[in-house]
């Protein structure tokens, strides 16, 4: 063969070497193996590794980390309003009272001076069975001052005071034998019933 054919044949081969590999190609530049694409579209897959959470603190230390001051205004200023309230009325009822046991003790001592309240009758009269509003020092006049009186409130006196003896003559026979007593009535307001009909009727 000619140094020609020679020649022609040497560019031919290297031509056909050149168009099997990319210009600038080399080993570090190969294309990835089909195992080798897998793997690194699984890690670009994967999420992000996350921090550890921090552990909560039990609800006690959550709540003493929070002063009380941090509580809802709203709720404390309607707690100290209800609070004023309810001192408003306590020291109204105890103002009437008062002045109920004021008008029965000067009807008692001082007729002179006395005059008849509708309004301080009223009280009275509501609260005859109890002795923590109608004191015992003062329990005498009033049995006197009501064993006088006459017309409807003579007449609901007498009832309240059956239904009182009623109550309790109905637990005694019913807890006679029981071997669990139920809630007995108050003594106080029996025994005020019965001395409060004893005198209206002699």
């Amino acid at each position: 063969m000619s140094a020609t054919s020679n020649k022609h044949n040497k560019i031919k081969r290297k031509r056909r070497a050149d168009s099997q590999t990319e210009p600038g190609q080399n080993e570090e530049n190969k294309p990835e193996t089909i195992s080798e694409q897998n793997d690194s579209a699984m890690d670009v897959d994967k999420p992000p590794k996350k921090k550890p959470k921090k552990k909560k603190k039990p609800a006690e230390e959550q709540k003493s980390d929070v002063p009380e001051s941090k509580m809802s205004k709203r709720q404390l200023k309607r707690e100290k309003h209800a609070q004023r309230i309810a001192e408003q009325e306590a020291a109204a009822h105890k103002a009437v009272q008062l002045q109920a046991i004021s008008y029965l003790s000067l009807w008692k001592h001082n007729k002179a001076e006395w005059k008849f309240n509708k309004v301080k009758q009223i009280w009275l009269y509501k609260h005859k069975f109890e002795s923590d509003k109608v004191p015992e020092e003062l329990w005498q006049p009033f049995i006197e001052y009501f064993s006088s009186a006459t017309g409807a409130i003579k007449k609901s006196i007498i009832e309240d005071c059956q239904k009182i003896i009623e109550v309790m003559d109905k637990w005694i026979e019913a807890n006679k034998e029981a071997e669990v007593k139920e809630k007995k009535p108050s003594e106080v307001a029996y025994q005020r019933a019965r001395d409060l009909l004893q005198h209206i009727h002699s």
